[in-house]
């Protein structure tokens, strides 16, 4: 049998395997696609969640806001160059240690939904729902005014191309107390609704990403569509509004908030599961969402 030889001339040279590396490690897919190709499990749900939000989410490494956001296969998420420094020092992944390479790294992209972008100045190009999350009070009344909208509670998609929240519920997280006190006003609004993505009212927003007043909080609480079941609504990963003041919020107010909230009968999730009957079921967007009965 005669000896297979290799010419050293087919092989690829050090500077084009880097080339095919720097490809793969460049190659960017929208958040969007990439929580379209996840499970239905319930840690993925957390995760979809995490993506949701991941303006606010922080990098494990550097500890501040991720930049660059970058996934790996155990679905923690870093910063692009935090990650990839890390996987000089050690192939594992920095929260888990589960073993990981660079080529595995998926760096995550915006949304495809670009349309729904806005620059600041462009208020008159605005939906509804985005004029409620930046503030812009002039805009929204000239939405409900003019008759673009009939529907106060109508359904849209937020900045960053999001599907699915009312102008209440990013109005409340943005803390846009002038908006909010006008969406209250009105006598078709409902604090009750939820969002169709992670699952989250009013309340789980305010609660969330409060930090400067406890006075939208107050108007949301004290409205007539709000009872101890909103208060307590949990979301798709079984999470109720003081969860997310005691496990998000990251402002000086933190504490306010929880107090406020348990003042009005508010409970955790931990505290709703107690004694209680759990029920799992998947919804259309595969998350999961928990029932306590």
């Amino acid at each position: 049998m005669s000896a297979y030889r290799i010419n050293s001339g087919d092989l690829p040279t050090r500077e084009s395997r880097l080339h095919r590396f720097k490809q793969r490690s460049t190659s960017v897919i929208p958040i969007d696609e990439y929580v379209d190709s996840m499970g239905n499990s319930k840690y993925d749900a957390e995760v979809i969640e995490t993506l949701f939000n991941i303006q606010g989410t922080q990098c494990a490494v550097c500890l501040e806001t991720v930049e660059n956001p970058t996934i790996t296969t155990c679905k923690h998420i870093f910063c692009k160059k935090c990650i990839y420094q890390s996987l000089k020092h050690r192939k594992e992944c920095p929260c888990c240690r589960k073993e990981i390479n660079p080529e595995s790294l998926i760096l995550l992209g915006k949304a495809n939904s670009d349309s729904y972008k806005i620059t600041e100045g462009k208020a008159s190009l605005m939906g509804f729902v985005i004029a409620c999350e930046n503030g812009n009070l002039a805009v929204v009344q000239d939405y409900i005014n003019s008759g673009k909208v009939k529907d106060v509670n109508m359904k849209g998609v937020r900045s960053n191309g999001w599907k699915g929240y009312t102008g209440l519920m990013m109005a409340a997280r943005y803390e846009r107390l002038d908006v909010v006190k006008y969406l209250l006003s009105l006598p078709q609004i409902d604090v009750s609704l939820t969002d169709d993505t992670v699952g989250w009212n009013a309340l789980h927003c305010a609660c969330y990403n409060n930090k400067h007043s406890l006075e939208l909080l107050k108007l949301l609480l004290d409205h007539s569509t709000c009872n101890e079941r909103v208060i307590n609504k949990t979301d798709n990963v079984g999470r109720t509004p003081l969860d997310k003041a005691q496990y998000n919020n990251k402002g000086e107010l933190k504490n306010e908030i929880i107090d406020l909230m348990r003042k009005r009968s508010a409970k955790s999730q931990s505290e709703l599961e107690e004694g209680a009957t759990l029920q799992y079921f998947k919804t259309h967007n595969s998350n999961y969402i928990l029932h306590v009965k």
